[in-house]
């Protein structure tokens, strides 16, 4: 009779020798991300939206006070201190900042959920997050790449 053992054990006289027993490697090693499901991946998607919008938004502002400057009859110079000093860019490079701090919190725990200690993508999710040119940070195009090609399916 050839029964296995569940042990890994051989069987029968002579030394007692052994045999890996591959196990299911688990999908997740954190229990709040698994508990989340589809939504942890949709956080990353809506990071990357917030994000996108936020890359426009420099150009809207540009626009906005680029126009007054010919009026008012200013320099190109006065117009972008105007815009930096303005309320509405102070606030979106609060929002851009917040993004890059979610957008590092998110890519670090999904690198150590997925069981890989690789965090290259950690790095250029960080690097393309920091805000540049004013606010547009580049979270928009990093995120999808690393979401099709970074994460172990």
């Amino acid at each position: 009779e050839n029964r296995s053992n569940p042990y890994g054990v051989s069987e029968g006289w002579g030394p007692i020798t052994y045999r890996a027993i591959a196990s299911p490697e688990p999908e997740h090693t954190l229990y709040f991300v698994e508990r989340m499901g589809n939504w942890w991946p949709a956080i990353a998607w809506t990071i990357s939206g917030f994000s996108a919008v936020l890359a426009v938004f420099p150009f809207v502002l540009l626009a906005r006070y680029g126009s007054q400057y010919g009026v008012k009859g200013g320099t190109p110079q006065g117009a972008l201190r105007d815009m930096f000093v303005a309320t509405e860019y102070k606030l979106a490079f609060g929002l851009c900042l917040f993004l890059l701090l979610l957008t590092t919190v998110w890519a670090v725990l999904d690198v150590l959920d997925r069981g890989r200690r690789d965090f290259v993508w950690v790095i250029a999710l960080f690097l393309f997050a920091i805000p540049c040119c004013g606010i547009a940070s580049l979270s928009w195009v990093i995120i999808p790449l690393y979401m099709q090609f970074g994460r172990k399916k």
